[in-house]
């Protein structure tokens, strides 16, 4: 998918949840382990 969204250190899609953040949904990279808050800024 074109609008999936990335991570910002390594640009890999898979992720898994890993909590909240302000009210915003976290996400930790499956690849790198890098923890990123989803929003436009990373699709």
């Amino acid at each position: 998918m074109e609008n999936e969204m990335k991570c910002p250190k390594c640009g890999q899609t898979e992720r898994t949840k890993s909590g909240f953040h302000k009210g915003k949904q976290r996400y930790k990279c499956k690849f790198c382990g890098c923890n990123y808050t989803g929003g436009p800024l990373y699709m």
